[in-house]
């Protein structure tokens, strides 16, 4: 009771914390089918794909599978079994293991050949496998096992193929359809903010992550993406010559940072991009520090990587020694012979100093940096 009162809540860890209570009692194999179940759902909530896959595994382990063999024991009136492999295959799409992911959506229709969700699932799977026309085509068969044709899960992942085929507008428009289906779903709202961004459409993208934000406030990803979408912003308006409106926008892009740090200090992205803000704020040694926080809360490959690309560039250039010359012998001083007189239409002898070069001709040019750090993480969020 008190693990299904914080589902309610939406408390995820105090839930995930009582089902794994409830999973160390002994309890009938129904009940503990659905404990484990349970615990995956607010595992993936909480973007621990590989501790929810562990969970799915030991659910579908009590149906006398101890191989793993895909769907072996669940019968299609097992609705928490199919649910449990299509959760499995959620977090084998976010996880990388897309074949796992195709092995699992395959078990579900062979169980039960009408599930339109596994056909959506599994045509992403085959899309991500490398066959984009099949897995386009798998979708399809979903989308016409709907009720009136009209799938969320099938339009958001059609637009996914839409993206690897580089059509944007079909992406977005597919996007669109989803979100009109399951409007708080975060995930398809920063997927279409991110399309909106590489589309260039800033406005549309902030308003995508600005209710992906609304619809998911423990998420680290909306304030981040937010947040970009500023800092893009105010370098445009460096370049324009405008540095006090860009501060401004700077500095309401570092409050949605330290927000997003509050909401998940192991979000690696979010420390490369708020040290980019604070170098072009010309603070080069706070920058240093938050990526030096990052490393402390946020281990891992990916902070590694972002802090060893951005660490050089908070480093001031080196000084250039003074070139020094030997010293030469005094010549003897000979007399000037009188310059001639300028001949008709001749150029006029130059004056001292008029074939020196400026003092500006001689700086080195100005290289414009892009220090954007593509925030890439280590688990690609896709089941929320």
């Amino acid at each position: 009771e008190m693990a299904t009162q914080q589902v309610e809540k939406k408390n995820w860890p105090l839930a995930a914390s009582a089902f794994q209570g409830v999973l160390e009692k002994d309890l009938p194999r129904n009940t503990l089918t659905k404990s484990f179940e349970w615990l995956a759902h607010c595992q993936m909530q909480m973007r621990q794909f590989g501790m929810a896959r562990e969970s799915l595994i030991k659910a579908l382990r009590l149906y006398g599978n101890p191989r793993m063999q895909f769907g072996a024991g669940i019968t299609r009136q097992d609705k928490t079994g199919i649910r449990s492999l299509l959760n499995l295959a959620r977090c084998d799409h976010n996880l990388g293991g897309f074949d796992e992911a195709r092995q699992a959506c395959e078990a579900i229709i062979r169980i039960e050949p009408t599930n339109a969700v596994a056909h959506a699932e599994l045509g992403l799977a085959l899309a991500r496998l490398g066959n984009l026309s099949k897995g386009l085509a798998e979708i399809d068969a979903g989308m016409k096992l709907a009720p009136f044709g009209q799938l969320a899960e099938g339009f958001r992942n059609r637009a996914q193929v839409h993206i690897m085929q580089g059509n944007l507008e079909a992406a977005k428009l597919d996007l669109e359809q989803a979100i009109i289906h399951r409007t708080s779903d975060v995930q398809y709202h920063l997927e279409l903010g991110e399309v909106y961004a590489a589309m260039g459409d800033w406005d549309k993208a902030k308003v995508s992550f600005t209710n992906a934000q609304k619809f998911g406030a423990d998420w680290p990803e909306p304030y981040f993406k937010l947040a970009q979408v500023l800092k893009v912003r105010a370098d445009k308006l460096v370049s324009d010559g405008k540095p006090d409106d860009a501060n401004k926008l700077y500095n309401e892009a570092l409050e949605l940072l330290v927000k997003c740090h509050e909401v998940d200090p192991s979000f690696a992205p979010a420390y490369g991009l708020h040290a980019e803000i604070l170098k072009a704020l010309g603070k080069p040694e706070d920058a240093k520090k938050i990526l030096e926080k990052g490393a402390l809360s946020a281990p891992g490959s990916l902070m590694s990587s972002i802090r060893d690309q951005l660490l050089p560039t908070l480093e001031p250039p080196p000084a250039v020694a003074p070139a020094t010359t030997e010293a030469k012998p005094a010549e003897a001083k000979t007399e000037a012979p009188a310059p001639e007189p300028a001949k008709e239409g001749g150029a006029a002898p130059a004056k001292e100093g008029e074939n020196k070069q400026s003092s500006a001709t001689n700086r080195p040019p100005v290289i414009d940096v892009d220090t954007k750090v593509e925030a890439k993480e280590e688990q690609k969020v896709e089941s929320r």
